[in-house]
């Protein structure tokens, strides 16, 4: 009978000390820290400003507005001054800064205004015109020959472009070469007559 009571003591021994090696101490339990949710990188942008550098200047140039670091392709010039010769931008409104070549592409590394830079028109430029043979243009010149019109028959709708960049909606297209530079510029006219579509073109290379 001894026997029967020391084993079953044991066996209460034993399944007493597997009870309460099994519990966890509740103060000493290690408490998980949730991992940081990195941030999500925040986007900074910068604008590029167009400044006409006189008070005569008529037209406006598009600011551009891209990611920091980027690079970008500056608007095309749409400032005009009579009598004058757009020359390129300058980050001065004196010239004393940087410049740049119109259309020009640069590295956008923060806010940035450029101002026209102008030079007086002394003689009449050299234009050279050609328009397409199946083209049914009419040009004609004023002020010396620097500004340019040219005219198609009448149509529903018009769409001028000069190297891709619109520039008129209407029958006519006004062009003053005095803010063009050197080089040579494609001139195109996508028209709508009657539901059908007509095509012209014209050359314009700027000489002198």
């Amino acid at each position: 009978m001894r026997k029967h009571y020391f084993a079953l003591t044991i066996l209460l021994l034993a399944s007493f000390v597997l009870l309460f090696s099994g519990c966890e101490d509740p103060v000493n339990t290690p408490v998980e820290t949730p991992a940081d949710t990195p941030e999500t990188p925040q986007i900074v942008n910068y604008t590029v400003t167009f400044n006409a550098n006189n008070g005569a200047a008529t037209g406006s140039t598009a600011s551009i507005t891209a990611q920091a670091n980027s690079t970008i392709t500056l608007t095309q010039n749409g400032f005009i001054l009579q009598g004058y010769t757009f020359t390129g931008w300058n980050t001065a409104a004196d010239g004393s800064g940087t410049s740049y070549a119109d259309r020009a592409s640069l590295q956008l590394i923060g806010n940035l205004t450029l101002y026209a830079q102008w030079a007086e028109c002394t003689s009449a430029r050299i234009i050279e015109i050609t328009v397409g043979s199946l083209s049914d243009l009419t040009v004609t010149k004023s002020q010396n020959g620097n500004i340019i019109t040219f005219s198609s028959e009448e149509c529903d709708s018009y769409n001028w472009t000069l190297d891709d960049t619109q520039i008129s909606s209407t029958r006519t297209c006004t062009i003053n070469t005095s803010t063009l530079l050197k080089g040579t510029y494609a001139l195109s006219l996508e028209a709508s007559k009657v539901g059908k579509w007509h095509s012209y073109f014209a050359q314009i290379k700027v000489v002198e």
